[in-house]
């Protein structure tokens, strides 16, 4: 950190958010994004603990203190680039997580942590607006095929990483749309539909994306594994694992997962 008394310094600062007046008046998300000059003074608010409690609270294990370095010196392409090798989609957790990473930020045991949240949505939006984010494909083609089943953000960011391998990838959604719990189980106000319709365009680049309902995916999958033309899967289920494990071992169809 350039600054290692900036904790000192500069108090916590948040991303604004309409008046409540405004924000009535629409179903839209209300927190705006993070000015980058204001996202540099809290980046530097980091202390860079030895032991970052706040990469290991990290569901996704983000390298945090050195994003926060990065963005305090305003590296912002290095920034993306440091945090996509441990984030597929973060300008989707920078809006929903609950951010257990300030919970165990050192400085919350004497003053308000840094707001890693907000940094992190900065990015990912500098990264969009500037046209970083594309797709990256694999130089090691793979002739093995990989099936992902549902498309909510854990599908989605299966199918990204292996593509990213060099497989073939067709994802499955049993609703009429792709993005699962995306698109159907959180509101306008946390997650736009917007966002997730400009990642699923640069996903649809690599990875071939189908809503052709529950039964279809099924029989699709069965008649594939009995012509063994798809050597394995990766089947990424939620509620209904263990209706698929039933209607798998019924149909005599092996998987991995």
């Amino acid at each position: 950190m350039q600054d290692l008394h900036g904790f000192l310094r500069c108090p916590r600062e948040e991303a604004a958010k309409e008046h409540p007046k405004v924000r009535i008046r629409h179903w839209g998300e209300y927190i705006d994004v993070m000015p980058e000059n204001q996202a540099a003074r809290q980046a530097n608010r980091c202390m860079d603990c030895g032991t970052p409690y706040c990469h290991h609270y990290c569901p996704v294990h983000n390298i945090i203190p050195e994003w926060n370095t990065l963005v305090e010196s305003r590296d912002w392409r290095r920034t993306y680039d440091q945090l996509d090798t441990t984030n597929s989609f973060p300008e989707i957790t920078g809006r929903l997580c609950p951010a257990p990473c300030e919970n165990a930020c050192t400085l919350s045991l004497a003053q308000f942590p840094v707001t890693i949240k907000n940094i992190e949505l900065a990015i990912a939006e500098r990264a969009w607006s500037s046209g970083w984010v594309q797709p990256q494909p694999s130089e090691n083609k793979r002739d093995q095929r990989g099936s992902v089943i549902g498309s909510g953000p854990a599908g989605l960011a299966c199918a990204q990483q292996l593509a990213r391998a060099g497989y073939r990838v067709t994802v499955f959604e049993k609703a009429d749309r792709i993005g699962g719990l995306l698109r159907y189980g959180i509101p306008d106000f946390r997650l736009d539909k917007r966002i997730v319709d400009r990642r699923l365009q640069q996903l649809k680049t690599r990875v071939f994306l189908s809503a052709r309902g529950f039964m279809l995916a099924f029989r699709w999958l069965c008649r594939s594994c009995s012509s063994r033309r798809m050597q394995w899967y990766w089947l990424v289920v939620r509620l209904n694992l263990a209706r698929w494990l039933f209607l798998a071992v019924s149909c005599g169809v092996f998987t991995m997962l």
